[in-house]
């Protein structure tokens, strides 16, 4: 927290000192130039600092008018004590949600299955784990797990037997809740390289990852009514 709150004055300092000469296509020229082989995919200028937001490579850096300094690390606002880098992630990593082949994932239905989202998850995660364990407590919602293991990768035959088991949806949380191995074979046709190559496609770099209809992107567990509060929102 020390390293952020540090970065963020930083950012304070420089919004008395830069003035915006530049445009957004400068920036990405100077910031290439400076970066050979580095594609910038968009080039923001942001309202803290007369700093440029980079989305490159999946992810979010800043830099000067001229691109001849590089920050790298979370913009807090100091107030609300928001991740305003995250926010921004979020909103650049969105994705459409019937784009989203949701045969390639378990679905688990709890009361009228409503509010719906989905979620990149390894049952041998210990993040992905704590998850589970907060959608134990989420009702009236639909969840579509695609099985995704990264984490343990020397496991991938339980997601598989999951896949291969006559209810997927018990078999996925009795792994990931009880630690139960599915008593199945893995020896039915599963979707796992097609879900490791959209979570590839998708930028999906950790566990979990989840997704919401409206595009949103939420990296990490949240709580159930962290999870209930976003469905809400996002299910309307």
């Amino acid at each position: 927290m020390k390293r952020v709150m540090v970065f963020a004055a930083v950012i304070a300092l420089l919004g008395a000192a830069l003035p915006a000469l530049a445009d957004e296509a400068d920036v990405k020229r100077a910031f290439e130039a400076r970066h050979p082989g580095v594609k910038v995919e968009k080039v923001t200028k942001t309202p803290y600092g007369g700093l440029y937001e980079i989305f490159v490579q999946g992810d979010v850096v800043y830099t000067d008018e001229k691109a001849e300094y590089l920050f790298i690390g979370r913009v807090i606002d100091a107030r609300t004590r928001i991740d305003l880098t995250e926010r921004r992630l979020d909103e650049l990593t969105a994705v459409k949600w019937s784009d989203l082949p949701l045969d390639q994932a378990v679905k688990t239905v709890r009361g009228n299955g409503k509010r719906i989202m989905a979620v990149f998850s390894d049952p041998h995660c210990p993040a992905c784990r704590q998850l589970d364990t907060a959608l134990q407590e989420v009702t009236d919602a639909t969840i579509y797990t695609f099985l995704f293991p990264v984490i343990h990768p020397e496991l991938r035959k339980h997601s598989e037997a999951i896949w291969c088991s006559k209810d997927p949806s018990q078999a996925y949380f009795d792994l990931a809740l009880r630690r139960k191995v599915p008593e199945a074979s893995a020896n039915c046709p599963t979707p796992i390289d097609k879900n490791l190559a959209l979570g590839q496609k998708l930028r999906v770099n950790s566990t979990p990852t989840l997704f919401f209809k409206d595009g949103r992107r939420v990296r990490g567990w949240r709580n159930a009514e962290q999870l209930s509060a976003i469905l809400d929102e996002t299910s309307r």
